[in-house]
């Protein structure tokens, strides 16, 4: 368990496997709207959709606590089939929206310690103002943004994507910044307008083509230090963070 500084408040975590547990939070985050939080899709999933996805076995959903009580959500999935980058979506339940950021940074920090994860990866629809001004208190940096790139539950059409990334030691740094000090947020690039529900190019009945240039061919990558590893994230111990 670990205090927020200055504060009596303790943050926990725990992994969830009961069927029981992902009923419990369905219904949370049925009566609080926030699927969209965890994944931009979801609107209100179906019961059924929502327990197939958390019992899947490359996915981990992750409960936050505070003073030991629930207080929000993880779900890591690998970003890759063979991949040590884990994909999250977080969600802090309302009660707790003033500590979402301590919260998500305690969880990547879980992440980082008990899985073999070394970085992770978010995918936020671009209007999704609230997790863009967060995302860099909790240690994530913009990688770029992507035309078109999430489908949009509520608005029911694609939008822009912000990749965003994280690793341990850009966390660390969120995590030991004086409350604050990050609370400014970031820049994001201007969007292009939202488009419309559709399949890409079908959508303006021919495809979008870029000329070729001599950049195409690319520059080679440098080898891996290590080969990434399938499936899952194995975890490393089950010690308390």
């Amino acid at each position: 368990m670990t205090p927020w500084p200055g504060d009596a408040m303790e943050r926990s975590y725990r992994i969830l496997t009961e069927l029981a547990d992902f009923e419990r939070v369905f219904q949370r985050l049925e009566q609080d709207g926030l699927f969209w939080a965890l994944d931009c899709e979801w609107e209100s999933p179906e019961r059924a959709r929502w327990l197939r996805s958390c019992a899947r076995e490359d996915v981990l959903m992750l409960e936050g606590l505070v003073d030991g009580e629930p207080a929000g959500l993880l779900k890591l999935s690998p970003f890759m089939a063979r991949t040590r980058c884990g994909e999250i979506g977080v969600a802090a339940y309302r009660d707790f929206f003033r500590h979402a950021a301590w919260l998500a940074r305690g969880a990547c920090l879980w992440c980082f310690e008990r899985m073999d994860c070394e970085s992770l990866v978010g995918r936020v629809a671009a209007p999704n103002r609230h997790a863009l001004r967060m995302a860099p208190q909790v240690g994530f940096r913009v990688l770029g943004r992507v035309p078109g790139m999430c489908w949009h539950g509520k608005k029911q059409q694609f939008v822009d994507g912000v990749l965003v990334l994280a690793t341990p030691e850009s966390v660390r740094e969120a995590e030991s910044a004086p409350r604050g000090a990050s609370d400014a947020g970031t820049t994001f690039p201007a969007s292009e307008s939202e488009r419309p529900a559709g399949r890409g190019a079908e959508r303006h009945g021919e495809e979008r083509r870029e000329p070729r240039s001599a950049s195409d061919a690319g520059t080679p990558l440098p080898a891996s230090e290590s080969e990434c590893r399938p499936g899952r994230p194995t975890e490393r111990h089950e010690e308390e963070l």
